[in-house]
């Protein structure tokens, strides 16, 4: 006669001699799965760097929790400014959660003004 199908995807904690538990049925309390935590949750703000390129397009992207990070890469950008305005690049943003920290503007590097 065949056995009768089963729900159980058993587990024990580790004994042998525990019974196996039925995961649906028990819905184990020792290490309850914590809520999902957001980043407004935990205060914690992103900082994005990149280079602006006609079209909307975008490159040498940076995005931290750190606000030195960021201010960093964004410093290092704006080194090679001349590099990338050559090159027709628009120019440097640095943004904290969608808000605008910085922006060099590569337009004038490409006249030979620089900002």
């Amino acid at each position: 006669m065949p056995s009768e199908p089963s729900n159980r995807r058993g587990w024990s904690h580790g004994n042998p001699a525990d019974p196996k538990i039925d995961i649906e049925e028990s819905k184990c309390c020792l290490h309850p799965t914590p809520p999902a935590l957001t980043h407004a949750d935990m205060n914690l703000m992103t900082f994005r760097v990149y280079l602006r390129w006609p079209r909307q397009r975008v490159t040498d992207k940076t995005s931290t929790e750190s606000r030195v990070v960021a201010e960093a890469a964004f410093a290092d950008l704006v080194k090679q400014a001349e590099v990338f305005a050559a090159k027709g690049a628009l120019g440097i943003s640095l943004t904290e959660d969608g808000r605008q920290l910085g922006y060099h503007k590569l337009a004038d590097e490409a006249n030979g003004k620089s900002r």
